[in-house]
């Protein structure tokens, strides 16, 4: 995983979680800062909605729409007291299979030695407060993300945000595609895994963010 790493993006990856580790906030407002039961409350509830996701509502699509493994991501959510709670209202839920981290390396048993990576990219692949279908995909336009809510310096009396956004764009052949703000791309996979309050999509790619400030 190390040798895969550039050092941009390991800069950019401590800048990212450093904010994330730094305040925790509401999905609906930042100024409702949650108190820690709060938090474990978050925690609770988007672990119930990933570990209960359901198989899209039309039969027909079941066997095509198999449910990738989501365990690294899981993992990594379980394995932090720090992290972006990402249900309180709604949710729209992009996550990258076992087998795109897998790529870099990253297991569910190494996990913990990449809980920066992992939740850094969690918080680059979720729209908090909107829950957008398959066949609402392409109304992603300049979606804000988790982390765009973090403040780099929450400590400063006006804290700077990153303005970090998602789109989705026709990928030809009906598919479409994940575009982040640091122009990175990723296939999406599989659609339409519903929990109570969120709708979940697989991608094929781990969208690590790159704050502008990381570049050389």
């Amino acid at each position: 995983m190390h040798n895969t790493l550039t050092k941009r993006l390991r800069a950019g990856m401590a800048l990212v979680f450093a904010a994330v580790i730094a305040v925790t906030f509401s999905c609906t407002s930042v100024e409702e800062q949650p108190t820690l039961d709060e938090n474990a409350l978050f925690k609770k509830a988007f672990l119930e909605e990933l570990e209960n996701l359901q198989f899209p509502t039309d039969p027909n699509a079941r066997a095509g729409n198999a449910m990738p493994s989501l365990q690294v991501t899981l993992a990594a959510l379980r394995a932090t007291d720090n992290w972006v709670p990402a249900v309180k209202d709604r949710a729209t839920v992009f996550i990258a299979t076992d087998e795109a981290y897998k790529s870099l390396e990253i297991t569910p048993r190494n996990v913990n030695q990449n809980l920066d990576l992992v939740m850094a990219a969690i918080g680059n692949q979720v729209i908090s407060g909107k829950k957008f279908s398959g066949n609402q995909l392409l109304e992603i336009q300049g979606e804000a993300n988790l982390l765009s809510m973090i403040p780099i310096n929450p400590e400063d009396l006006n804290p700077i945000y990153l303005d970090t956004k998602l789109f989705v764009l026709e990928g030809g052949e009906g598919k479409y595609i994940l575009k982040d703000s640091f122009g990175q791309t990723a296939n999406i996979i599989r659609t339409d895994f519903k929990a109570t309050k969120s709708v979940t999509h697989f991608i094929d790619k781990v969208l690590f963010p790159f704050p502008e400030s990381s570049e050389e």
